[in-house]
């Protein structure tokens, strides 16, 4: 009796808590990654936004002709509105600069650039991060072409100064452990925490999502470990083709998960031991009218028809005694 109780008892518990486990588990999932899907297109509004005063820049020089001096005059209170702009030029359609934001600074010639080049084919460019040498601070170049009457006049290029997409993937955060970094589509590590592996240019060419964070997908990462190890949570940052990874420890992930399954698991020895005292409660209770049925059919086939059961119940376990009682009254009457 005892096993027929215990046994599905158990069961059933192991079962409730491999459910909830991975309740809790696509729980973590969908949360992380969402948050991290947020936090790229956050990133990704704030890359987007020099390109966008750029572009309404550029619609503005186009219409001052070849005046080199209203153009300058135009980028640099540019500079001056938008702290983030460091130089912004006006780039001619042979290559050559003609106004800089910087006045006395020395015009380039940009012809073999690719940023040029690619302005100058009419899509917007954004160059790689790299670290100003002026300070550690992240610098990135744009491009946009320079339109008129829908025709590409020129191109304006700015070197633009982004300390404040390092904030924004500092302020991200998952409980205590949590933290985020960004990689470009090589891996290498272009804000983090700890900006000492920024500056030491530090590569993560091992990690097995980069090739989905290169075709712009999402997703979610897990190391195997069974005690330690980290669950990492992706998304791209579509206007760079970068990545943000934010990444968690797996023990303060799924505590929820640990809690309930020690928690279910105490469940599960305290309802063993209850219905083990129980059934070895209710044992004798049981028991007791079965063994004086078998005594009193022993006493029937030696020929004792005086001493029936003793009944104290009025339950079917007392129905039954009585029966057999008046069986026995029967079977005194018909030997007499």
């Amino acid at each position: 009796m005892v096993p027929l109780i215990c046994v599905p008892l158990i069961l059933l518990g192991f079962l409730l808590i491999n459910t909830s486990h991975q309740a809790i588990r696509q729980a973590v999932y969908r949360n992380g990654q969402e948050l991290a899907v947020r936090a790229a297109g956050e990133v990704n509004e704030f890359i987007k936004k020099p390109g966008e005063i750029l572009a309404v820049t550029g619609s503005m020089l186009g219409v001052l002709g070849d005046n080199a001096w209203r153009k300058e005059t135009v980028l640099v209170e540019l500079s001056l509105n938008y702290p983030m702009f460091q130089r912004v030029a006006f780039i001619e359609m042979n290559g050559r600069e003609t106004a800089s934001s910087e006045l006395g600074d020395e015009l380039k010639d940009r012809s073999r650039e690719i940023s040029f080049l690619e302005a100058r084919s009419g899509k917007n460019y954004i160059s790689e991060l790299r670290i100003s040498q002026e300070g550690p601070v992240p610098v990135i170049t744009i491009t946009v072409p320079v339109l008129k009457t829908g025709k590409i006049r020129g191109v304006l290029i700015a070197d633009v100064n982004i300390r404040g997409f390092w904030d924004i993937v500092d302020g991200i955060r998952i409980g205590k452990t949590g933290q985020a970094f960004v990689v470009n589509k090589y891996g290498n590590i272009l804000s983090h925490p700890d900006k000492k592996r920024v500056l030491e240019n530090k590569q993560l060419s091992y990690e097995p999502f980069l090739k989905n964070l290169e075709r712009g997908e999402s997703g979610v990462y897990e190391t195997k470990e069974e005690k330690y190890g980290w669950i990492e949570f992706y998304a791209p940052v579509k206007e760079t083709g970068w990545g943000l990874i934010i990444f968690q420890d797996r023990n303060e992930a799924y505590y929820a998960s640990r809690m309930m399954k020690i928690q279910s698991k105490i469940l599960i020895v305290v309802g063993v031991l209850a219905a083990l005292i129980i059934s070895l409660m209710l044992a004798p209770i049981i028991s007791r009218p079965v063994v004086m049925l078998v005594k009193g059919m022993r006493r029937i086939v030696r020929g004792d028809f005086d001493n029936p059961l003793e009944v104290k119940r009025a339950d079917e376990i007392g129905v039954l005694l009585n029966s057999f009682n008046r069986i026995m009254r029967r079977f005194k009457k018909v030997r007499q």
